[in-house]
């Protein structure tokens, strides 16, 4: 009696082609996901000799306005407009400035002044107003830095809404016809403005990390002088780092698949930048204890501490255990420093324990 097959039908065999209809359903998401990254790579091209130009100032505004070049050849089918991309590189450059005004750092005030005469040449005078005037209240409401996790947070959300206002007016002055709050609204809800402004935010995270000394001296918030604790604000800023990578809520539509390689890139770049900026303070921190030991302690005790130091890093236990060998042999200096000093330094430099 023949055996019944009928189930072994019911799904893919192995060593079976595979469905035909679902590989001519990839075909088309392949297609678009290639033609945008062309479209991104024709931008970028384009915008090459941006770099040789007196406006914008900087490389990182010239990737702006390729990134905005890039959005509007896959919305519009066409490319930004000369004079919108001149516009768009003027208000980059007045961005900037009027940022370094209110951060009391230095910048050529006739600049501005003729930056924004051109703005308002523009067309675009209101949104700039509109512009100033928001961000003058985020300014004389910006929060001061140093404290705990929730201050930390506080200056977070400080920099998101600066971030998203510059988004706001780069986007109304390259799409133009868009109102301010509208484009603000959109690097929420519009997946190709979100996905940009979690570049933006990375990219700030980096230029935090490059200027902790000089925001530190200043006086500003940032992501690392948000908190009293330096490891604890870079713990808490590679945590924000990898929140801004996550883009699995923004829609994996074909057209922002080269923004998605763009975050994914910076969120990279962001890592290490990280990552290196934790390796030195450890080692400040490492060196530092080390030290201590050695002005606090006799000469063995303290050779011993710093051999401890050095081996088991920062650990806490580790010390412990020379603290016990110097009471036993009688290291009253060394036993007083592991007792009381290394809590104070842990508090001091916010040493992790164990």
């Amino acid at each position: 009696m023949p055996k019944d097959r009928s189930h072994s039908s019911a799904g893919p065999q192995p060593g079976r082609p595979m469905n035909p209809q679902a590989s001519c359903e990839r075909l088309p998401a392949r297609h678009a996901r290639l033609s945008s990254f062309l479209i991104a790579v024709i931008s970028v091209v384009r915008g090459l000799p941006l770099f040789l130009s007196a406006r914008p100032k900087t490389p990182l505004r010239v990737l702006c306005l390729m990134a905005f070049d890039t959005l509007h050849l896959l919305r519009h089918a066409k490319r930004l407009p000369r004079h919108q991309l001149r516009t768009l590189a003027a208000v980059l450059d007045f961005a900037a400035c009027a940022n370094a005004a209110f951060d009391n750092k230095d910048y050529r005030q006739d600049e501005y002044r003729a930056t924004l005469r051109l703005l308002e040449e523009a067309g675009i005078g209101p949104s700039v107003a509109e512009y100033l005037r928001r961000l003058s209240a985020l300014e004389r409401s910006r929060p001061s830095p140093g404290g705990d996790l929730r201050q930390f947070q506080i200056v977070r959300l400080y920099r998101e809404a600066v971030v998203r206002l510059s988004l706001g007016m780069a986007a109304t002055a390259a799409m133009g016809g868009r109102r301010l709050d509208d484009a603000i609204r959109a690097t929420e809800c519009e997946a190709d403005l979100n996905l940009l402004f979690r570049i933006a935010m990375q990219c700030q995270i980096v230029d935090d990390v490059l200027d902790y000394s000089k925001d530190l001296s200043a006086g500003l918030p940032s992501f690392l002088t948000a908190s009293e604790s330096l490891p604890q604000a870079l713990e808490l800023t590679r945590l924000a780092a990898l929140g801004y990578a996550d883009a699995r809520d923004v829609p994996r539509t074909a057209d922002v698949f080269p923004l998605r390689a763009a975050l994914w890139l910076v969120s990279t770049c962001t890592k290490l930048v990280i990552i290196v900026a934790c390796w030195r303070e450890r080692t400040r921190r490492r060196v530092a204890l080390v030290a201590l030991a050695c002005r606090q302690c006799p000469r063995r005790e303290g050779i011993r501490i710093a051999r401890t130091v050095m081996c088991f890093g920062l650990n806490n236990a580790g010390t412990c255990d020379v603290a016990a060998q110097c009471s036993t042999d009688g290291g009253v200096a060394a036993s007083a420093w592991v007792a009381t000093d290394v809590r104070v330094a842990k508090d001091t430099y916010a040493l992790p324990s164990g």
